[in-house]
């Protein structure tokens, strides 16, 4: 264990604040030491401690794992949000950005992602899904995504029950937005079901955590909102979050940030757009990702219902015949297509690769990942289990399984192979990178499994 620190100083107090940096993002400069001994003071006895120098001492020895950072994610961050914040934005969103895209995709995929980052209790996402459903009467035959991510675990839960205070419907509603809230006692309105069916909560850590991503869901989106999110990181940490945001839109996507943020936006791939009363930045255009051609292959003949859905998805003219690429490369490729938005081609190029390996459990995995932005979950997780029975210690498998067991309601299951998955990471090294996650290692995927499982046991 590292040797344990005294906090007898500004130095020390300055290694507390550099360690929240690296960790949370969070900047608390030397002028705002006071705060954070009020905040840490607040969060020391939920983490075992006495008082704030106690708690920093035991984070400054390591003690700074997933259950500690929710904990401290609660106290230390500002989870001020209210429906339709900045009306400018939202006017500009209503009646220039989203109508276009709609107009571009109505004839095409009908599939629009939006992605709220630092969402707090919700009010953000939800506003966003309350004006596609104004904007889309036929909602219900397009692929509509609002993901909506935070790092504070207790305002994600507010999200999810979607029950909020008159203090979060401070700024006029739009007539439209009415009709999704319902009354409920003491002055509480609660969103309706159709508009929460429409936004996914999840943990993630923009410093931390691996983004764009097919297992976090972060890719190919069309629009990212990551308002008074920025401001709070440490500054030579906002570019680098700034680009990996830039890389989660698709050609032509939409980066919003607020006024006081413009001036931190300082990315070659983004260019400013003025509207009238907003700044908006939009991604240019740029080559698309080196996809070399694939043979097309034939379905095997004992194709299931599991290829049914991929089948009529990818019905186009084959390329032209050429040499095969490897299974590995075949894998990367379908990665590429699909966190470039181009779903139905790296869903073929999945099939193709399961037609000529049947035995490798990657591609089904992948092609789960697809099937999942496609929404078909019931592909999905017939693949997932191909997978699994191909490789049953195939850790992510039983990780992405269960997180879709978990979405449809089938809560024993999910916990089953939440814990099939504790136990393959249980000789694993904490810091290894596992295979086909994007980067994230074995401790940190086991933190966010035991935080599922604790969620599960509380509801």
């Amino acid at each position: 264990m590292n040797k344990p620190f005294r906090l007898e100083g500004d130095l020390h107090w300055g290694a507390i604040a550099e360690l929240l940096a690296a960790r949370l993002g969070l900047h608390f400069p030397p002028e705002c030491r006071p705060e954070l001994t009020r905040r840490l003071a607040a969060a020391a006895p939920a983490l075992g401690y006495a008082n704030a120098t106690a708690c920093a001492e035991g984070l400054l020895s390591g003690s700074l794992g997933h259950r500690e950072m929710e904990v401290l994610a609660g106290h230390l961050t500002v989870g001020e949000s209210y429906f339709f914040r900045d009306p400018e934005l939202f006017a500009a969103l209503a009646q220039q950005v989203l109508p276009e895209l709609i107009r571009q995709r109505r004839e095409t995929t009908r599939r629009i992602r939006v992605w709220s980052a630092g969402c707090s209790s919700g009010e953000e996402a939800y506003s966003i899904a309350m004006l596609l459903a104004a904007l889309l009467p036929d909602r219900e035959q397009w692929q509509l995504s609002v993901l909506a991510t935070d790092i504070n675990p207790q305002a994600l839960a507010i999200g999810r029950e979607g029950v909020y205070g008159r203090w979060s419907f401070r700024s006029p509603l739009p007539e439209s937005a009415q009709r999704w809230l319902a009354d409920r006692p003491g002055g509480r309105r609660e969103v309706a079901a159709e508009i929460k069916a429409m936004v996914d909560f999840a943990w993630l850590n923009l410093i931390e955590d691996r983004y764009p991503s097919l297992d976090t869901n972060t890719n190919a989106m069309d629009l990212v909102l990551c308002r008074n999110v920025l401001m709070y990181f440490q500054p030579q940490r906002v570019p680098g979050v700034v680009e990996r945001l830039a890389a989660c839109l698709l050609d032509g996507g939409w980066l919003a940030v607020s006024p006081v943020e413009n001036s931190l936006v300082a990315v070659p791939s983004l260019a400013a757009q003025r509207f009238p009363d907003h700044l908006l930045y939009r991604k240019t255009s740029a080559a698309p990702p080196e996809v070399a051609p694939m043979t097309w292959l034939p379905l095997p003949a004992e194709a299931s219902e599991e290829h049914v859905s991929a089948a009529a998805i990818a019905d186009r003219p084959p390329p032209p015949e050429i040499a095969e690429p490897t299974a590995g490369g075949a894998i990367l490729q379908a990665r590429q297509l699909a966190n470039a938005g181009r779903l139905a081609e790296a869903l073929a190029c999945c099939e193709r690769t399961i037609a000529g390996n049947p035995l490798d459990p990657l591609a089904p995995y992948l092609r789960a990942s697809i099937l999942v932005e496609l929404g078909d979950t019931e592909a999905a997780a017939i693949a997932l289990r191909r997978c699994l029975y191909l490789d049953q210690d195939f850790v992510m498998a039983h990780f992405a399984l269960a997180n879709l067991l978990r979405s449809r309601g089938r809560c024993k299951e999910a916990r089953r192979h939440y814990r099939n998955a504790l136990e393959l990471l249980a000789g694993r090294d904490p810091a290894e990178a596992l295979a086909d996650a994007d980067g994230i290692t074995a401790g940190r995927l086991g933190e966010i499994v035991r935080s599922a499982l604790d969620e599960e046991a509380v509801q």
